[in-house]
């Protein structure tokens, strides 16, 4: 192994090593401002079955949803492949949300390459268009909620949302134009990130929406569980900026900027301790509890990735 080979796997552990001591120590940060009892006394106040029946119709329906997102997605970019088949895959990458997000978006595009026949370059090219996309719409719906909600609250994040949009807006239209797309092709970009008609981009942005809008709601039945009593309109403004947040790569997961931004964005409206309860069993929830569905299209279709 040369020097460099041995440099690399060094330099991913320390990066790794610091988003873990970061979340960490945020997360302790968090518990220092709630007393342990109060925290447990939050957990036990919220009622047990009304809950997981909330959660687990979220778990299902998003499941169903997230996979139709990615059937049409595929049909956006010529390829036909059976909704059934979209939920197997889906499914079974769900495992590989336990370790990363991008993992599991990345099984897709080892599917796409094993079952689908589309060349490696090209899946993962669209893998990193649809990253793109969700973030932008995220973005999009964290502008449109701090707009609807209007008191000023995190200056700074509509701030980073809407020099992301613009910026990446900007970079799309430079990928299409004629000097950067030939070019891009003759260095050997995959076409599908300077080829892509806008209207297609918009409909992979537009299209993950109501998905993303299935957290709102979710947010927006199990806050009052929590003791959280937020209004509806606070909760579809702020639960998109949370999860933006949450996607930003500094902790594993999200773990403690995800609960930090939450205990900050609602913290008009509950105790801390009800909202840092809240906020952690979301993370199990969506975290874990999608475990079970991966594990069952493992079982049935062990070789659908390829």
């Amino acid at each position: 192994m040369t020097e460099p080979d041995r440099v690399e796997p060094r330099r991913r552990l320390l990066w790794n090593g610091l988003r873990w001591g970061l979340a960490l120590l945020i997360i302790a940060v968090l518990l220092r401002m709630v007393k342990p009892a109060d925290f447990v006394h939050a957990l036990s106040g919220v009622p047990l079955y009304p809950y997981l029946a909330i959660a687990g119709a979220y778990l299902l329906i998003s499941f169903f949803a997230d996979s139709g997102y990615w059937w049409m997605f595929l049909r956006l970019f010529g390829i036909h492949r059976p909704y059934d088949e979209m939920l197997a895959v889906r499914g079974y990458t769900y495992l590989l949300m336990v370790i990363n997000y991008g993992f599991s978006v990345g099984g897709i595009g080892v599917y796409l390459r094993n079952r689908a026949g589309v060349p490696a370059l090209r899946s993962g090219a669209m893998m990193l268009l649809f990253m793109v996309s969700e973030w932008l719409c995220l973005a999009a719906l964290t502008l449109l909620g701090l707009r609807m909600v209007g008191d000023g609250r995190l200056p700074e994040l509509a701030l980073f949302c809407a020099v992301f949009v613009a910026a990446t807006l900007a970079l799309i239209l430079l990928l299409k134009s004629p000097w950067i797309s030939t070019r891009a092709a003759r260095v050997g970009v995959p076409g599908v990130l300077h080829d892509t008609p806008l209207r297609v981009w918009l409909s992979v942005v537009v299209l993950r929406a109501p998905y993303l809008g299935l957290m709102i709601v979710y947010h927006a039945v199990a806050l009052p569980m929590f003791g959280v009593s937020a209004p509806p309109e606070v909760v579809a403004a702020f639960v998109p900026a949370l999860l933006f947040i949450a996607g930003l790569p500094l902790t594993p997961a999200g773990l403690g900027t995800a609960q930090a931004a939450m205990v900050y964005a609602f913290r008009d409206y509950g105790a801390p301790e009800n909202i840092l309860a809240m906020s952690l069993a979301t993370m199990v929830l969506v975290t874990f509890g999608r475990l079970p569905i991966g594990l069952w299209y493992a079982w049935r279709r062990p070789a659908i990735l390829g």
